[in-house]
């Protein structure tokens, strides 16, 4: 069961050109991917839909976390009353389309609603995890130790 439904506004016309969909991980997809993979959601684990393409109830119904990505989107949820989380598109103009601002942005935005499975040790969850700015990486609370270091193996605390 999909746990994630992140909404678009329509496909573009390259994507209809290329014959890909969010879930190939082309165009603005393949940033999106990364963002949501660097804060511990599988990529299997997202279903999609486009706001002004698929049926709203569809989205109305989804059983899990829905993501508006864009503000047209959010704009479309809140008339249709539909609860959901907002984070930039992907293909968002400016200094967020830069990758890592974006991995950034949608951190801030939805790492809370990551549901973590503790027992793969490899999500983001806050109980679980910290955010080590010498590994550049999230590393799991008092078991991984940080390997940059220079003063050598520390446990992170």
């Amino acid at each position: 069961m999909k746990k994630y439904l992140f909404v678009g506004e329509e496909r573009s016309e390259r994507a209809k050109q290329m014959n890909v969909t969010w879930v190939d991980k082309k165009l603005c997809a393949g940033h999106l991917s990364k963002a949501v993979e660097a804060i511990g959601i599988d990529w299997s684990e997202c279903a999609f839909k486009n706001v002004f393409e698929d049926d709203i109830q569809e989205i109305r119904t989804f059983e899990g976390v829905v993501i508006a990505m864009g503000r047209k989107v959010e704009k479309q949820l809140k008339r249709a009353e539909i609860k959901h989380e907002f984070i930039y598109h992907p293909a968002t103009r400016g200094t967020v389309r830069n990758i890592e601002n974006y991995k950034a942005h949608v951190k801030g935005q939805i790492a809370h609603i990551v549901k973590c499975d503790h027992s793969k040790k490899t999500s983001s969850c806050a109980s679980c995890f910290d955010w080590c700015p010498e590994c550049e990486k999230y590393v799991l609370k008092k078991e991984l130790v940080c390997q940059n270091n220079s003063i050598g193996r520390v446990p992170h605390s």
